[in-house]
């Protein structure tokens, strides 16, 4: 098969390496004029399944509103405040039930967990690659926090190792924390989390899949995708037309506009 990946950030530089290993002709399509270059280049780099929960949680919807009015600082919301815009809010709120938060939390975790497995052991990109480490990740929280009382929970139901630790416990784990100016009161050790570098990831990914035959088009920005029937067949740029069997979409926000073409609302 011969696919189209638009967009070279980490996940269509992933996603291109693991199509052409699995024997498909593979071609990237980027609208920048480098690997990783946008949402990409500056991620958190956190490969973190233990802090896995949605964020339409019980209580969010009275945050969004003291945010709204200017009186809180936990969500940022700004301008235009569309019809879209009101839609979307809607469905969040609908999924800040506790019984939705904790079964869309189930299902990030499961499928982050996967993911993040499935990563750690990929001999072809290792760690060193990009500035990788799974040695776990601690996750802090002051006098003014404390975690939810369902996410122990969540992390044991899908299996997932951890320590929840107060004060003293965290100054043991972590001596460093002894120099910081804020005092935390608890935390939870997730011992098989890890980091790295998206960017360098996203770069590595796409060497390798090079390497093993894919092409990849700088500065070709995707107009429109081309359908035969209820077929994908192809991809519009603003270069010329590309034939393909299949077309994954993985071009960040300019991945609404794109869908939009064949009818899909992102």
């Amino acid at each position: 098969m011969h696919i189209l990946v638009v967009g070279a950030g980490i996940a269509g530089a992933a996603t291109a390496h693991a199509l052409v290993r699995a024997g498909c002709s593979v071609e990237i399509l980027e609208s920048a004029d480098s690997v990783a270059s946008e949402a990409s280049h500056a991620n958190a780099g956190l490969v973190s399944p233990g802090h896995c929960f949605s964020w339409a949680e019980p209580g969010v919807v009275g945050v969004a509103v003291q945010s709204l009015l200017g009186r809180g600082d936990g969500i940022g919301i700004c301008p235009p405040w569309d019809a879209s815009f009101l839609q979307w809010s809607a469905l969040f709120a609908r999924e800040a039930s506790r019984e939705r938060w904790l079964a869309n939390s189930r299902a990030a975790l499961v499928l982050a967990a996967y993911s993040r497995d499935l990563q750690m052991r990929e001999a072809s990109i290792p760690l060193e690659a990009y500035g990788g480490r799974h040695n776990g990740i601690l996750y802090l929280y002051d006098d003014r926090h404390a975690p939810s009382s369902h996410d122990a929970d969540l992390l044991s139901s899908s299996g997932e190792p951890f320590e929840s630790l107060d004060a003293a416990q965290l100054l043991l784990c972590e001596p460093l924390l002894q120099a910081s100016n804020i005092r935390f009161q608890q935390a939870v050790f997730c011992p098989n989390d890890g980091t790295g570098d998206a960017a360098r990831y996203a770069r590595a990914a796409l060497d390798a899949a090079l390497v093993q035959g894919a092409q990849i088009h700088f500065s070709e920005t995707a107009r429109k995708l081309i359908t035969k029937g209820q077929r994908v067949i192809g991809l519009e740029t603003h270069r010329g037309n590309y034939q393909a069997d299949g077309v994954v979409i993985a071009g960040g926000l300019a991945s609404r506009q794109l869908a939009a073409s064949v009818g899909y609302s992102l």
